[in-house]
């Protein structure tokens, strides 16, 4: 029994720590996106968002990713369904990083903009 229990247990270590390094992969290709790409053409280069908010005709996506001790975020701002502008921040690990995401600073991200 107790070679089973340390095979279930070593597995989920192993597939915990690769969901980990696919994240650090996504917040990587972020230096694909550029503006006016649409909804889907990013949803194909960086897979589902982590977080999603809106406001009016805005919304902005949420990726993050572990990188050593910090957890790492890409925030991609949509405004009428294309990409305007991108944000990072980071903040020091804590457990999970889809535990630890901020709420969208709109403002913010000003200045920001994609690259054409």
């Amino acid at each position: 029994m107790k070679p089973i229990i340390v095979l279930v247990a070593f597995s989920a270590l192993v597939s915990s720590s690769g969901a980990q390094a696919s994240n650090k992969g996504t917040i990587d290709r972020a230096g694909s996106i550029v503006a006016g790409q649409n909804k889907t053409d990013v949803n194909l280069i960086m897979g589902e968002p982590g977080n999603r908010e809106f406001k009016g005709s805005e919304e902005a996506w949420q990726y993050c990713g572990r990188s050593g001790m910090t957890n790492k975020y890409v925030v991609i701002y949509f405004l009428s369904g294309k990409v305007e502008k991108l944000a990072t921040y980071s903040q020091p690990w804590a457990g999970s990083c889809e535990e630890h995401y901020k709420p969208v600073a709109w403002d913010q991200a000003e200045g920001n903009k994609a690259k054409p």
